[in-house]
């Protein structure tokens, strides 16, 4: 019986991070993958409803470019990581030895690797936001307290 509860919560954990993992991995809120149609794509070049009222210029839209390939890369990378330890912990919760330790070893590094690509998230916004001028920054914020605003309304 105890085998059987180890292995249910096991599995139950393993699956709550898979449920996660996507998530995380392909959320990059108003700067990220999920928003590539408004934020120029993957070329750069069309920066699409988030940026438009924004006016950028093309040495802004040059920059933004730069910042978000150079993100790319590493973000591209840390997924990968991120798949394959999902995939370390579904095969630990399905093997026939239960190991407590590995699965937390695992879900510790998986963990992690969550936080690093929330804090890259935030960096590159971070970067993107010091491009902007003054008054492009303040059309951002307005239009950010909107959306907070039309959220708190569907509640």
């Amino acid at each position: 019986m105890k085998r059987h509860y180890l292995l249910a919560s096991a599995a139950l954990a393993a699956a709550s991070l898979l449920a996660t993992v996507p998530a995380v991995a392909g959320d990059h809120g108003d700067w990220g993958r999920h928003s590539e149609k408004r934020c120029g794509g993957h070329d750069g070049h069309d920066f699409g409803a988030s940026f438009k009222s924004l006016k950028l210029t093309d040495a802004q839209k040059s920059q933004i470019k730069n910042i978000r390939e150079k993100q790319k890369t590493q973000f591209e990378d840390r997924r990968k990581e991120m798949r394959e330890t999902q995939k370390a912990l579904m095969e630990a919760a399905r093997a026939d030895k239960y190991d407590a330790a590995k699965v937390r070893e695992l879900a510790n590094k998986q963990g992690k690797l969550i936080a690093d690509a929330t804090v890259q998230r935030i960096e590159t916004m971070r970067q993107i936001h010091a491009v902007l001028t003054p008054e492009q920054k303040q059309k951002l914020e307005e239009r950010r307290k909107r959306h907070e605003d039309d959220e708190d309304d569907e509640d």
